[in-house]
């Protein structure tokens, strides 16, 4: 129907002469449903021109009109445009925000299990740590007793003369049992040293493991702030 009316508005225009054509939409339409099978177009104004065409003025504004609005049209269309790039910003960065969140807590979790086991570990050496040296104390106390059996011994050999080489023998074979309780003990020793310098060394572990959960904590207070 637009292009209907630009042919009638350029057929007014090249008969150089102002008509009255108060019947223009209908002429169209009668023109346009003779002479649809050949494609034409054809207007016909009275005879006695007018100094004023009201017919043309109204097409002038409707035209006008027209083309106000398909400007509005493409501006709104712009703005939905827009808004919808901005709503698609926003849904990014929500699910990147809710990606670092949910890392972050697995992260926190992850960590919270590391340092649970770790101290099951160091509990379970501290238990053994324990047991360690409850059969170092025994150790020393036999060989407290076996000093002062040894003492024993040697007051015998003093008092049983005859004994000697008897005696002798059972000291020798008492200082062997003596050397092999030694050994024990300095193997004892190194062995918990190393625990020792174990327990110390998974302390200082727990510590750094507890300030980085510390920091993934307040970065996960940071993210739900924001």
């Amino acid at each position: 129907m637009e292009r209907l009316v630009v042919f009638a508005l350029l057929s007014l225009l090249q008969q150089g002469t102002a008509a009255n054509v108060k019947n223009l939409p209908e002429i169209v339409h009668h023109e346009t449903f003779v002479n649809e099978a050949e494609g034409q177009c054809a207007v016909y104004c009275p005879s006695q021109p007018s100094q004023s065409c009201p017919a043309l003025d109204h097409l002038l504004l409707y035209l006008n009109a027209q083309l106000s609005l398909e400007g509005q049209v493409e501006q709104l269309k712009n703005r939905t445009d827009s808004l919808d790039g901005q709503l698609q910003q926003l849904a990014q960065q929500e699910l990147v925000e809710f990606q670092a969140e949910s890392d972050l807590k697995a992260t926190i979790e992850a960590l919270q299990a590391t340092v649970s086991s770790q101290e099951s570990i160091i509990q379970q050496q501290a238990v053994a740590l324990q047991q360690l040296q409850g059969t170092l104390q025994q150790l020393e106390t036999t060989n407290q007793q076996q000093a002062s059996s040894l003492q024993q011994l040697e007051t015998t050999n003093q008092q049983q003369v005859s004994s000697l080489q008897q005696l002798e023998a059972t000291n020798q074979q008492q200082a062997s049992m003596l050397q092999q309780l030694e050994t024990t003990n300095q193997q004892q020793d190194s062995s918990l040293q190393q625990l020792e310098g174990t327990l110390r060394h998974q302390e200082a572990t727990i510590q750094q493991q507890t300030a980085i959960l510390q920091q993934c904590a307040t970065d996960l207070q940071q993210l739900e702030g924001t």
